[in-house]
């Protein structure tokens, strides 16, 4: 993997085939799920939280860490369903690929609201690097609409790229949120309501 040039996030699907000895004949051929690697930095880096000590309560929303993980299960049932194909009924495949394309379309909108919110002042204030998440955000939003393009008209195997390339995206957003969180870590506790109470909850 270090001859392949890959920074913290970037990821690697990869996954096994197999063919028998057909001699003249076409032989059989069958092939594991898709697996994934993701580059992790060998270090983590510290940062002071630029606005200071973090805030209190408030909603829990989503983080690209679990978005990545739905992203995942979506390229997996969509290799899946390609591998397959073949060997699928034909109303059994076209169940299969409407669920994922809903799933997916379910996964865009939580990125598009979790980028919106990356987007918001107060929040970009508290950490420049939200403004850098809120773009890969953005960016495996396109890729999610171009592979639910794809997956409307049950071409699984050109969903595949742009579902891999949103999840190249999540897997960055995802690693730069990691500083984040240790930046915003400390710091202190509730406060009262008005402003306050709307900053805590961004």
């Amino acid at each position: 993997l270090e001859e392949l040039g890959l920074q913290a996030g970037d990821v690697v699907s990869y996954y096994a085939r197999a063919r028998d000895g057909g001699g003249a004949t076409q032989g059989q051929e069958a092939a594991t799920d898709i697996y994934f690697m993701t580059g992790r930095p060998f270090g983590r880096d510290y940062r002071q939280n630029q606005q200071g000590g973090g805030g209190g309560g408030g909603g829990g929303g989503q983080d690209p860490g679990a978005l990545t993980q739905q992203q995942r299960d979506i390229v997996a049932a969509t290799f899946k369903a390609e591998r397959d194909k073949e060997k699928t009924p034909a109303t059994t495949f076209r169940e299969n690929v409407t669920t994922i394309h809903l799933g997916q379309g379910r996964l865009r909108e939580q990125v598009d609201e979790l980028a919106t919110r990356m987007n918001r002042p107060v929040v970009a204030q508290q950490d420049t690097m939200f403004s850098v998440i809120a773009k890969l955000l953005q960016t495996a939003s396109e890729e999610m609409k171009k592979a639910e393009e794809q997956l409307s008209e049950r071409d699984t195997k050109d969903a595949l790229p742009p579902e891999q390339r949103a999840l190249q995206a999540l897997e960055r957003a995802e690693a730069a949120y990691r500083d984040v969180q240790v930046s915003m870590g400390g710091g202190g506790g509730g406060g009262g309501g008005g402003q306050q109470q709307q900053n805590a909850e961004d």
